[in-house]
């Protein structure tokens, strides 16, 4: 596990709970400070986490009291990352994005050193759930692609370091770099209806590929970083894709997405035209993030 909440811990120190809250609530009710102060062995309620993120969008924050949450915080974001509906946090995850985004935090209360251990163990989660992947079949609307590319997308839309997130998955060190590079190509490389990994959408199952330029919030007129885009035009051609794919190919170990990789290698060849088409257009996608348009075919 590349994500350690110790680290940022030790980087982001605390004095422990403040003894006096004087940070103003964005909703009026200052009762959630507390609850999320003295959970004990608790998991945070939801409603609390959001109305923390509406503070963090919307009000001045008490740095002590921040950085005595950042772990309550960081750890619930993790969870929703990693276990979907389970954990119940997605409201409070689409409201952390924006504060982020909208907020002051990263740039007004954290130095410049706790911003970058706080910003790394974002990355390192997303490593880290990239890792858990082990499949390379999903139907309907649950696949846990969905979650993790919306991360990637808005990832990129805050932080400037897409290029060390990437150079990292597709150094194809982990079984779970490689299905999950696979999963991520073949959106780019097939028709949606198409698609060997994701069986298509249904009006009653959902489903269908994941939309890779979709961020997990109400991100409106913002779209990745031009260090980013830069980056990204620069990496991704068809040749490299076919060379990391292999590479990849050679990690996985599970034998039902061995065989689906190994049919999506063979057709390789008669979808370079189209991968490359959508290679071309994904990064003016990702220009704006909260566009509902797609692929020109």
């Amino acid at each position: 596990m590349r994500a350690s909440i110790k680290n940022v811990t030790e980087v982001i120190k605390t004095a422990g709970i403040p003894r006096q809250i004087t940070q103003a609530p964005f909703d009026h009710d200052p009762s959630h400070y507390w609850r999320l102060c003295n959970l004990g062995d608790r998991q945070p309620d939801i409603s609390d986490l959001q109305d923390y993120a509406y503070d963090m969008q919307y009000m001045g924050l008490q740095p002590g009291l921040l950085r005595y949450l950042t772990p309550v915080l960081l750890t619930a974001w993790r969870r929703d990352l990693f276990e979907g509906r389970s954990a119940g946090y997605a409201g409070f995850v689409e409201q952390f994005w924006q504060a982020l985004l909208k907020g002051k935090t990263l740039h007004s209360v954290y130095s410049e050193v706790e911003r970058a251990a706080f910003v790394s163990y974002m990355r390192n989660t997303i490593l880290d759930r990239l890792d858990a992947e082990d499949s390379l079949h999903f139907s309907g609307m649950s696949a846990s692609p969905y979650r993790w590319v919306q991360t990637l997308v808005s990832y990129g839309t805050l932080f400037s370091d897409v290029a060390v997130l990437w150079t990292e998955w597709w150094q194809m060190k982990t079984p779970g770099h490689g299905i999950a590079a696979f999963q991520y190509i073949s959106a780019l490389m097939y028709e949606d209806t198409k698609n060997p990994v994701f069986d298509p959408w249904t009006r009653d199952k959902g489903g269908g590929p994941p939309v890779l330029w979709e961020c997990c919030g109400m991100m409106f007129d913002i779209g990745w970083r031009k260090e980013n885009l830069d980056f990204l035009k620069c990496i991704l051609n068809v040749d490299y894709v076919e060379q990391k794919l292999q590479l990849a190919f050679g990690q996985i170990q599970n034998a039902a997405a061995k065989k689906i990789a190994s049919g999506i290698m063979q057709d390789f060849s008669g979808q370079r035209t189209l991968l490359a088409l959508h290679i071309e257009q994904l990064p003016n996608l990702l220009m704006d993030v909260s566009q509902v348009g797609g692929f020109a075919i």
